[in-house]
């Protein structure tokens, strides 16, 4: 009896000392689908195995989580690359036990359609990207300040036969007064317009940029003897104008007009970014767009 009061004191004492092969990590493992609006052959919703990046960012804060890729603690980038994604066919890292519960950008690239999961914990499963036609969505990505004059994919496809309704600027770490940011459709493609959307944003201050609410001072519209002048204004030529004049001449000049982007092709779907003029700093944020997948014979 005494032996065996040993031997069960000896692996009681081994377990003891032997750490979980998952202590001080939390494993998230989340299968991403898409509501389309129907269901599938099968039921239920489309599932997403390829052309899904994400973000994870720690709980109700603009601050990206460090992730692993394992339980050793190997690194991971942050955010999560559609090639990454594409290897287990789901959202799959690790981040420290210290962190209870995170938030979780993901973009389904192949049209934009975003999902803002937030709070999610290591017990989560299930994302559903809400990809339904003929209402609005919100869709999102994040931008990193890059090299002047250099301009960069988002990886986004807006989905072709959509009305782009609005697309919003956001800042979340500032860069120099001379920082100036294009967002529209290029990536080189024959309908290529890179600063369609938004031209000579500016990155100096933190908080959104929405050219529909934007004051006069930064619509470039400058004070005449009884209208307001059109001096440079940053809204692009795909989504608005504003009318230029020499003051005093009529009512309408430097008055606003918004109207929607058709996407009409493919060569006008790729959503990209460039800085035609850095100061040397680096700054990030969101681009945002407001848009509805119409119906496509």
């Amino acid at each position: 009896m005494k032996k065996l009061f040993l031997i069960i004191a000896f692996f009681v004492g081994l377990i003891m000392v032997v750490p979980s092969a998952f202590a001080g990590y939390y494993h998230y493992e989340i299968n991403v689908y898409s509501d389309e609006g129907f269901s599938t052959a099968a039921g239920g919703y489309t599932s997403q195995t390829a052309d899904i990046t994400y973000q994870v960012l720690t709980a109700g804060s603009t601050t990206e989580s460090t992730l692993y890729s394992d339980d050793a603690g190997t690194g991971m980038t942050n955010p999560v690359t559609t090639t990454i994604f594409n290897t287990p066919d789901k959202i799959d890292f690790y981040v420290a036990d210290t962190i209870a519960s995170v938030d979780i950008i993901i973009v389904d690239t192949d049209g934009g359609y975003t999902l803002f999961l937030d709070g999610a914990t290591q017990y989560t499963r299930t994302a559903i990207i809400d990809e339904t036609p003929n209402i609005m969505h919100h869709g999102c990505i994040w931008w990193q300040m890059t090299t002047s004059s250099v301009e960069q994919d988002t990886g986004v496809d807006l989905e072709v036969g959509s009305l782009v309704h609005n697309v919003i600027w956001e800042v979340i770490t500032i860069a120099s007064s001379n920082d100036k940011a294009d967002i529209g459709p290029g990536v080189g493609g024959t309908g290529e317009d890179t600063d369609g959307f938004l031209d000579n944003i500016p990155c100096a201050t933190a908080g959104w940029f929405n050219p529909k609410e934007a004051d006069d001072a930064e619509m470039g519209l400058s004070s005449g003897t009884v209208i307001y002048l059109h001096a440079d204004s940053p809204l692009g030529a795909l989504i608005g104008t504003t009318i230029v004049g020499s003051g005093g001449t009529t009512e309408c000049e430097g008055h606003r007009i918004f109207w929607d982007y058709y996407v009409s092709s493919d060569a006008q779907d790729d959503l990209a970014y460039v800085f035609p003029s850095l100061g040397g700093s680096t700054g990030d944020g969101y681009i945002h767009w407001f848009f509805t997948p119409m119906r496509v014979k």
